[in-house]
């Protein structure tokens, strides 16, 4: 895995528009994202996905008739 980092980051430095430090980050720190998978896909073998609705208590016509500043997120 590092060495697949190492040959993406190699091959696609100038398209990567990030700091060199940054980039060379990545390549050690991108086989520990994708070891952090394993344990994620072995559950997903064993277990068994259900569906939940969600309930919405907020119409689209409540919406409309809200101010663009309730309608918008604060940052």
């Amino acid at each position: 895995m590092f060495a697949v980092a190492l040959v993406t980051i190699l091959t696609e430095w100038k398209h990567i528009h990030s700091k060199g430090y940054k980039k060379v980050l990545a390549i050690f720190t991108s086989p520990i994202f994708m070891l952090s998978n394993v344990p994620i896909a072995f559950i997903s073998l064993f277990s068994k996905p259900e569906w939940k609705p969600i309930e919405h208590s907020v119409s689209a016509k409540d919406l409309d008739s809200r101010s663009t500043s309730e309608r918008l997120p604060t940052e």
